[in-house]
Order: C-alpha cells, then sequence, then structure tokens
C-alpha cells in the first residue's frame, strides 16, 4: 500500500508541477496580448493621423490645380484679348518735369 500511496505523490507533484509552468505560460501569453493590444491601437492612431494629413494634402494639392488652372485661363483670355498682329502698346513718354 505505501508504494501506491508514493506513486499517487509522485504523480500529484507532477501534476501541480505542470500546472505551475501552465499557469506561468498563461500569464506569460495574456501580457504578450496586452502588449500587441497597445501596438495595435497605437499604430491604428497612428494610421488614422496619417490618412487625415493625406486628406488634407489631397485638398491642397487640388486647390493648387484649380489655382493653375484659373491663371492659366487669364492668361490664355489676356493673350486673346491683346492685339492681333502681335504689338504690344507702347509705353507713354515719361515728362521730364
Amino acid at each position: 500500500m505505501s508504494a501506491t500511496v508514493g506513486a499517487l505523490r509522485t504523480t500529484i507533484a507532477s501534476v501541480n508541477s505542470a500546472v505551475g509552468q501552465i499557469d506561468t505560460a498563461i500569464g506569460e501569453i495574456a501580457a504578450g496580448n496586452y502588449d500587441l493590444s497597445m501596438r495595435t491601437e497605437r499604430m491604428a492612431a497612428h494610421l488614422q493621423q496619417a490618412t487625415g494629413d493625406a486628406s488634407r494634402l489631397s485638398e491642397a494639392v487640388n486647390a493648387n490645380s484649380e489655382g493653375a488652372r484659373a491663371a492659366a485661363e487669364l492668361a490664355a483670355l489676356s493673350t486673346n484679348r491683346a492685339d492681333p498682329g502681335g504689338s504690344r502698346p507702347r509705353p507713354r513718354p515719361r515728362s521730364s518735369a
């Protein structure tokens, strides 16, 4: 009977040791999950900021494009209104007063 009790104690000690190792591993996995969650949240915030920055940049590029288009239209209008012969108006002589 004492051999059976000894074997049972050894089995229980092994199970206890395995449970301790499993508990340690669960804690490490939980810590890793938390760390990954925090890094993912930070990355999501950075991506949202980058998306906003890209949107504002796109708006600025579109506004510049519209400005350039308007300037080109004004230049074309000015060219069309110029003397058809291509001559430029002569500057007025300055008075020597």
